[in-house]
């Protein structure tokens, strides 16, 4: 009989769960703000690519392919990201540092203007 991990995980009390839990979600984090491409995003999120394939209604290879992409529409990323559970977000950065959001790049899909 194979032993299943949430099996194993059921069987510790709540605070070891809760521990283990936060200690997950730490690494989930650390690994989020070191990545630096869409394939180290969607890993990080614990997603495959027949996943994040799934979830935006197009084939494996096409995820596979946007991933490896340099360019790509922001619409395409912003649907990308949002299966991964996370947001875009763009802003502009001056000379002087001074950060400019672009509120019409803010907003989600199903936003409507303002």
């Amino acid at each position: 009989m194979t032993t299943d991990l949430n099996d194993i995980l059921d069987d510790l009390s709540p605070q070891r769960q809760a521990k283990i839990a936060a200690l997950a979600e730490k690494k989930i984090q650390e690994t989020l703000a070191s990545a630096s491409t869409l394939s180290e995003f969607r890993k990080a999120m614990g997603k495959t690519q027949a996943e994040v394939a799934r979830e935006l209604g197009i084939n494996q290879n096409a995820v596979s392919q946007l991933e490896q992409r340099s360019d790509t529409y922001v619409s395409t990323l912003r649907r990308f990201l949002k299966s991964l559970d996370l947001t875009l977000e763009m802003s502009v950065v001056n000379k002087n540092g001074v950060r400019i959001d672009l509120p019409n790049f803010l907003k989600t899909d199903t936003e409507s203007p303002h």
